[in-house]
């Protein structure tokens, strides 16, 4: 099929992650985690084309870092 843009997917609810992935996996190339600090670590890895990740996400780092490091508003 050719390219496929990478979607990274980070939300702590399981049923709207697998969801999401489900849903995008014919069109994208998705991965998700289940925090922030999973996702940031895997995106310095493996950078994505596009995140979708939950505003309000639990944890010490929630979202802020990952923000600024990928420019999210």
């Amino acid at each position: 099929m050719g390219f496929k843009p990478k979607v990274f997917i980070i939300d702590d609810y399981d049923f709207l992650r697998q969801g999401l992935e489900l849903s995008l996996s014919e069109s994208y190339q998705v991965a998700s985690a289940a925090s922030s600090e999973e996702g940031l670590e895997r995106l310095q890895a493996d950078p994505a084309d596009v995140i979708l990740m939950d505003y309000n996400l639990p944890g010490e780092l929630r979202g802020e870092r990952l923000r600024h490091r990928h420019a999210i508003v």
